[in-house]
């Protein structure tokens, strides 16, 4: 269980080439990059990184079956009347899936990301707000 993980550590977690069809909710634990690639994954659900979001840095979701209807603008948010520090995420592939629009407002709160994959995605327009 994540739940045992020592509160001073900050871990990496590797759930790559695995039969996951969406993403768990965490427990508010010190993780750093997470690696989700090669998996079943359809959609991002509303605040699913709330918990890790003041520790994640890399965020692999590659090579899954995620969609322009399995993300909106809440799928990398947090409820800002709860907790209003910005997510520390540098790094996010959301390469080869099966992505052909993005939500205006879907990266919102990334403001520390550096590195955004989104290739081999059959994307056709990016408007200027989410540009």
């Amino acid at each position: 269980s994540l739940e045992n993980v020592g509160e001073n550590r900050s871990v990496t977690v590797d759930f790559s080439y695995n039969n996951f069809s969406n993403i768990p909710g965490f427990p508010e634990i010190k993780i750093w990059e997470i690696d989700f690639s090669h998996n079943e994954i359809h959609s991002i659900d509303k605040y699913v990184f709330t918990n890790i979001s003041n520790d994640l840095l890399h965020l692999d979701l590659g090579d899954n079956k995620i969609d322009a209807a399995g993300l909106d603008d809440d799928s990398f948010a947090k409820d800002m009347v709860e907790d209003d520090t910005p997510f520390v995420l540098i790094d996010l592939s959301l390469a080869n899936n099966r992505i052909h629009s993005l939500p205006p407002a879907i990266f919102a709160q990334l403001g520390n990301l550096e590195d955004l994959d989104l290739s081999f995605n059959p994307l056709d327009e990016i408007d200027d707000s989410t540009a």
